[in-house]
Protein backbone atom coordinates (compact mmCIF):
# COMPACT_ATOMS: atom_id res chain seq x y z
CA UNK A 1 0.00 0.00 0.00
CA UNK A 2 1.06 3.56 -0.68
CA UNK A 3 0.52 6.34 1.83
CA UNK A 4 -1.22 9.37 0.36
CA UNK A 5 -2.13 12.87 1.61
CA UNK A 6 -5.36 14.59 0.57
CA UNK A 7 -4.89 17.65 -1.64
CA UNK A 8 -6.49 19.60 -4.51
CA UNK A 9 -10.15 20.72 -4.26
CA UNK A 10 -11.21 21.04 -0.64
CA UNK A 11 -8.15 19.19 0.69
CA UNK A 12 -7.44 19.66 4.40
CA UNK A 13 -4.12 17.90 4.64
CA UNK A 14 -5.49 14.72 6.21
CA UNK A 15 -3.54 11.54 5.51
CA UNK A 16 -4.90 8.11 4.70
CA UNK A 17 -3.94 4.90 2.97
CA UNK A 18 -5.22 3.78 -0.43
CA UNK A 19 -4.59 0.22 -1.66
CA UNK A 20 -2.54 -0.18 -4.81
CA UNK A 21 -5.63 -1.66 -6.48
CA UNK A 22 -7.81 1.34 -5.58
CA UNK A 23 -10.17 2.02 -8.49
CA UNK A 24 -11.62 5.29 -9.67
CA UNK A 25 -14.36 6.10 -12.19
CA UNK A 26 -13.58 7.71 -15.53
CA UNK A 27 -16.97 8.70 -16.89
CA UNK A 28 -17.52 8.93 -20.64
CA UNK A 29 -20.10 11.34 -22.02
CA UNK A 30 -20.92 12.40 -25.56
CA UNK A 31 -23.74 14.90 -26.03
CA UNK A 32 -25.64 16.79 -23.33
CA UNK A 33 -28.86 17.52 -25.15
CA UNK A 34 -32.62 16.93 -25.11
CA UNK A 35 -32.64 16.28 -28.83
CA UNK A 36 -31.38 13.19 -30.62
CA UNK A 37 -32.41 10.75 -33.30
CA UNK A 38 -33.55 7.31 -32.05
CA UNK A 39 -30.26 5.58 -32.94
CA UNK A 40 -28.29 8.18 -30.99
CA UNK A 41 -30.69 8.73 -28.10
CA UNK A 42 -28.66 6.62 -25.69
CA UNK A 43 -25.64 8.92 -25.98
CA UNK A 44 -27.55 12.17 -25.47
CA UNK A 45 -28.00 13.03 -21.79
CA UNK A 46 -30.75 15.44 -20.80
CA UNK A 47 -29.18 18.64 -19.38
CA UNK A 48 -31.37 18.40 -16.26
CA UNK A 49 -30.17 14.84 -15.59
CA UNK A 50 -26.57 15.95 -16.15
CA UNK A 51 -27.01 18.85 -13.72
CA UNK A 52 -28.29 16.39 -11.11
CA UNK A 53 -25.23 14.21 -11.67
CA UNK A 54 -22.88 17.16 -11.23
CA UNK A 55 -24.73 18.21 -8.08
CA UNK A 56 -24.24 14.71 -6.66
CA UNK A 57 -20.47 14.86 -7.31
CA UNK A 58 -20.24 18.28 -5.68
CA UNK A 59 -22.39 17.34 -2.69
CA UNK A 60 -20.35 14.18 -2.13
CA UNK A 61 -17.06 16.12 -2.25
CA UNK A 62 -15.61 14.46 -5.33
CA UNK A 63 -12.47 15.94 -6.82
CA UNK A 64 -12.41 16.15 -10.60
CA UNK A 65 -9.11 15.70 -12.40
CA UNK A 66 -8.25 15.85 -16.06
CA UNK A 67 -6.91 12.63 -17.51
CA UNK A 68 -3.39 14.06 -17.71
CA UNK A 69 -3.54 15.29 -14.10
CA UNK A 70 -4.56 11.78 -13.04
CA UNK A 71 -1.87 9.94 -15.01
CA UNK A 72 0.81 12.38 -13.86
CA UNK A 73 -0.29 11.96 -10.26
CA UNK A 74 -0.12 8.17 -10.47
CA UNK A 75 3.18 8.15 -12.39
CA UNK A 76 4.82 10.44 -9.84
CA UNK A 77 4.20 7.98 -6.95
CA UNK A 78 4.07 11.01 -4.68
CA UNK A 79 2.35 11.03 -1.32
CA UNK A 80 -0.53 13.25 -2.41
CA UNK A 81 -3.80 12.18 -3.99
CA UNK A 82 -7.42 13.24 -3.53
CA UNK A 83 -9.56 10.89 -1.45
CA UNK A 84 -12.54 10.84 -3.84
CA UNK A 85 -11.63 11.16 -7.50
CA UNK A 86 -13.82 11.20 -10.58
CA UNK A 87 -12.82 12.07 -14.13
CA UNK A 88 -15.31 13.52 -16.58
CA UNK A 89 -14.53 12.92 -20.25
CA UNK A 90 -16.54 14.14 -23.23
CA UNK A 91 -15.99 12.62 -26.65
CA UNK A 92 -16.49 14.50 -29.92
CA UNK A 93 -16.44 18.15 -28.70
CA UNK A 94 -20.08 18.89 -29.53
CA UNK A 95 -21.07 22.52 -29.10
CA UNK A 96 -23.49 21.55 -26.32
CA UNK A 97 -20.37 21.07 -24.20
CA UNK A 98 -19.77 24.79 -24.59
CA UNK A 99 -23.38 25.85 -24.00
CA UNK A 100 -24.60 23.33 -21.38
CA UNK A 101 -21.57 21.73 -19.73
CA UNK A 102 -18.82 24.32 -19.53
CA UNK A 103 -20.85 26.95 -17.59
CA UNK A 104 -21.90 24.31 -15.06
CA UNK A 105 -18.35 23.06 -14.58
CA UNK A 106 -17.05 26.61 -14.12
CA UNK A 107 -19.76 27.37 -11.56
CA UNK A 108 -18.56 24.48 -9.42
CA UNK A 109 -14.82 24.79 -10.20
CA UNK A 110 -14.74 21.38 -11.87
CA UNK A 111 -12.51 20.22 -14.70
CA UNK A 112 -12.96 17.72 -17.51
CA UNK A 113 -11.21 16.28 -20.55
CA UNK A 114 -12.66 16.93 -23.99
CA UNK A 115 -11.68 14.69 -26.92
CA UNK A 116 -11.68 16.43 -30.29
CA UNK A 117 -11.97 14.88 -33.79
CA UNK A 118 -9.99 17.65 -35.43
CA UNK A 119 -11.31 17.38 -39.00
CA UNK A 120 -14.77 18.47 -37.85
CA UNK A 121 -13.98 21.43 -35.57
CA UNK A 122 -16.45 24.23 -36.36
CA UNK A 123 -18.37 21.82 -38.60
CA UNK A 124 -20.84 18.98 -38.08
CA UNK A 125 -20.59 15.33 -37.04
CA UNK A 126 -20.65 13.94 -40.57
CA UNK A 127 -19.30 10.58 -39.35
CA UNK A 128 -22.69 10.03 -37.63
CA UNK A 129 -24.80 10.22 -40.79
CA UNK A 130 -25.84 6.56 -40.48
CA UNK A 131 -27.41 7.42 -37.11
CA UNK A 132 -29.21 10.43 -38.56
CA UNK A 133 -26.92 12.74 -36.58
CA UNK A 134 -24.67 14.12 -39.30
CA UNK A 135 -25.79 17.70 -38.62
CA UNK A 136 -24.86 17.85 -34.92
CA UNK A 137 -22.62 20.89 -34.44
CA UNK A 138 -19.10 20.77 -33.00
CA UNK A 139 -17.27 23.50 -31.14
CA UNK A 140 -15.17 26.05 -32.98
CA UNK A 141 -11.45 26.60 -32.49
CA UNK A 142 -12.20 29.84 -30.62
CA UNK A 143 -14.47 27.95 -28.21
CA UNK A 144 -11.85 25.24 -27.72
CA UNK A 145 -9.24 27.87 -26.95
CA UNK A 146 -11.58 29.48 -24.43
CA UNK A 147 -12.38 26.30 -22.50
CA UNK A 148 -8.74 25.23 -22.62
CA UNK A 149 -7.72 28.51 -21.02
CA UNK A 150 -10.17 27.79 -18.19
CA UNK A 151 -8.71 24.40 -17.23
CA UNK A 152 -10.53 22.02 -19.56
CA UNK A 153 -8.09 19.56 -21.08
CA UNK A 154 -8.40 19.12 -24.84
CA UNK A 155 -7.24 15.74 -26.09
CA UNK A 156 -7.10 14.15 -29.53
CA UNK A 157 -9.79 11.84 -30.90
CA UNK A 158 -8.14 11.15 -34.27
CA UNK A 159 -8.60 13.46 -37.25
CA UNK A 160 -11.66 11.93 -38.98
CA UNK A 161 -13.17 9.87 -36.12
CA UNK A 162 -12.46 6.55 -37.83
CA UNK A 163 -12.00 2.98 -36.62
CA UNK A 164 -8.22 3.13 -36.43
CA UNK A 165 -7.66 -0.62 -36.19
CA UNK A 166 -9.26 -1.13 -39.63
CA UNK A 167 -6.92 1.31 -41.40
CA UNK A 168 -3.54 0.59 -42.91
CA UNK A 169 -0.65 1.28 -40.52
CA UNK A 170 0.35 4.42 -42.41
CA UNK A 171 -3.22 5.77 -42.55
CA UNK A 172 -3.80 5.08 -38.86
CA UNK A 173 -0.55 6.79 -37.89
CA UNK A 174 -1.49 9.80 -40.02
CA UNK A 175 -4.87 10.10 -38.26
CA UNK A 176 -3.19 10.08 -34.86
CA UNK A 177 -0.23 12.32 -35.59
CA UNK A 178 -2.21 14.90 -37.59
CA UNK A 179 -4.82 15.29 -34.87
CA UNK A 180 -2.15 15.95 -32.25
CA UNK A 181 -0.26 18.39 -34.47
CA UNK A 182 -3.38 20.36 -35.38
CA UNK A 183 -4.54 20.67 -31.76
CA UNK A 184 -1.10 21.81 -30.66
CA UNK A 185 -0.95 24.36 -33.46
CA UNK A 186 -4.42 25.78 -32.81
CA UNK A 187 -4.30 25.75 -29.01
CA UNK A 188 -0.61 26.62 -28.70
CA UNK A 189 0.05 23.94 -26.09
CA UNK A 190 1.19 20.35 -25.85
CA UNK A 191 -1.48 17.68 -26.18
CA UNK A 192 -0.97 14.67 -23.94
CA UNK A 193 -4.16 12.59 -24.02
CA UNK A 194 -5.93 10.58 -26.72
CA UNK A 195 -9.24 8.70 -26.86
CA UNK A 196 -9.68 5.81 -29.29
CA UNK A 197 -12.68 6.44 -31.58
CA UNK A 198 -15.37 3.87 -30.76
CA UNK A 199 -12.91 2.43 -28.22
CA UNK A 200 -11.14 0.33 -30.87
CA UNK A 201 -7.38 -0.15 -30.81
CA UNK A 202 -4.71 -2.82 -31.16
CA UNK A 203 -1.06 -3.17 -30.18
CA UNK A 204 0.12 -1.21 -33.22
CA UNK A 205 -2.29 1.68 -32.58
CA UNK A 206 -1.29 1.78 -28.92
CA UNK A 207 2.37 1.93 -29.94
CA UNK A 208 1.80 4.82 -32.35
CA UNK A 209 -0.02 6.75 -29.62
CA UNK A 210 2.92 6.34 -27.27
CA UNK A 211 5.54 7.14 -29.91
CA UNK A 212 3.64 10.25 -31.00
CA UNK A 213 4.24 11.79 -27.58
CA UNK A 214 0.94 11.18 -25.83
CA UNK A 215 1.11 10.14 -22.18
CA UNK A 216 -2.33 8.49 -22.00
CA UNK A 217 -5.14 7.06 -24.08
CA UNK A 218 -8.71 6.27 -23.07
CA UNK A 219 -10.56 3.19 -24.21
CA UNK A 220 -14.02 2.15 -22.99
CA UNK A 221 -13.96 -1.34 -21.39
CA UNK A 222 -16.97 -0.66 -19.08
CA UNK A 223 -15.18 -0.86 -15.75
CA UNK A 224 -13.61 1.40 -13.18
CA UNK A 225 -9.99 2.39 -13.69
CA UNK A 226 -7.30 0.92 -11.47
CA UNK A 227 -4.23 2.97 -10.63
CA UNK A 228 -2.31 -0.03 -11.97
CA UNK A 229 -3.92 0.23 -15.42
CA UNK A 230 -1.86 0.75 -18.53
CA UNK A 231 -2.10 4.55 -19.10
CA UNK A 232 -2.61 3.87 -22.82
CA UNK A 233 -5.70 1.70 -22.31
CA UNK A 234 -7.52 3.51 -19.52
CA UNK A 235 -10.93 2.07 -18.69
CA UNK A 236 -14.01 4.25 -18.91
CA UNK A 237 -17.64 3.89 -17.92
CA UNK A 238 -20.24 5.10 -20.40
CA UNK A 239 -22.91 7.41 -18.99
CA UNK A 240 -26.05 6.81 -21.06
CA UNK A 241 -29.53 8.30 -21.10
CA UNK A 242 -31.13 5.09 -19.80
CA UNK A 243 -29.26 5.24 -16.48
CA UNK A 244 -31.38 6.12 -13.47
CA UNK A 245 -29.94 8.49 -10.88
CA UNK A 246 -29.37 5.52 -8.55
CA UNK A 247 -27.57 3.63 -11.28
CA UNK A 248 -25.38 6.67 -11.91
CA UNK A 249 -24.37 6.88 -8.25
CA UNK A 250 -23.56 3.16 -8.27
CA UNK A 251 -21.45 3.70 -11.36
CA UNK A 252 -19.44 6.36 -9.54
CA UNK A 253 -19.10 4.58 -6.20
CA UNK A 254 -18.68 1.05 -7.50
CA UNK A 255 -21.41 -0.18 -5.14
CA UNK A 256 -23.84 -2.86 -6.31
CA UNK A 257 -22.49 -3.36 -9.86
CA UNK A 258 -25.32 -2.77 -12.29
CA UNK A 259 -26.51 -5.45 -14.69
CA UNK A 260 -26.63 -2.99 -17.58
CA UNK A 261 -22.89 -2.30 -17.16
CA UNK A 262 -22.15 -6.02 -17.23
CA UNK A 263 -24.36 -6.35 -20.30
CA UNK A 264 -22.58 -3.52 -22.12
CA UNK A 265 -19.21 -5.06 -21.31
CA UNK A 266 -20.23 -8.44 -22.70
CA UNK A 267 -21.86 -6.88 -25.75
CA UNK A 268 -18.70 -4.86 -26.48
CA UNK A 269 -16.54 -7.98 -26.22
CA UNK A 270 -18.87 -9.85 -28.55
CA UNK A 271 -18.85 -7.07 -31.10
CA UNK A 272 -15.04 -6.86 -31.05
CA UNK A 273 -14.84 -10.56 -31.90
CA UNK A 274 -17.45 -10.09 -34.64
CA UNK A 275 -15.49 -7.20 -36.16
CA UNK A 276 -12.35 -9.31 -36.29
CA UNK A 277 -14.27 -12.03 -38.13
CA UNK A 278 -16.00 -9.64 -40.55
CA UNK A 279 -12.77 -7.88 -41.53
CA UNK A 280 -10.51 -10.88 -41.94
Amino acid sequence: MFRFTKMFCGGKGMTFNIPLRHKVPILMYHSISRFAQPKYRKLAIDPVAFADQVKYLVDENYTTLTITQFTQLIASRTTKIPERIVMLTFDDAFDDFYTDVFPLLRRHSLVATLYVPTAFVGDTSRWLWRDGEGARRLMTWDQLREVSAQGIECGAHSHHHVELDLLSPSAAAKEIINSKALLEQQLDQQIFSFAYPYGYYNAFIRGVIQQAGFSSACAVRYRRCSIEDDPFTLSRLAVTSDLSFEQFTNLVTGHSPELNVQYERLRALGWRWARKYLHQ
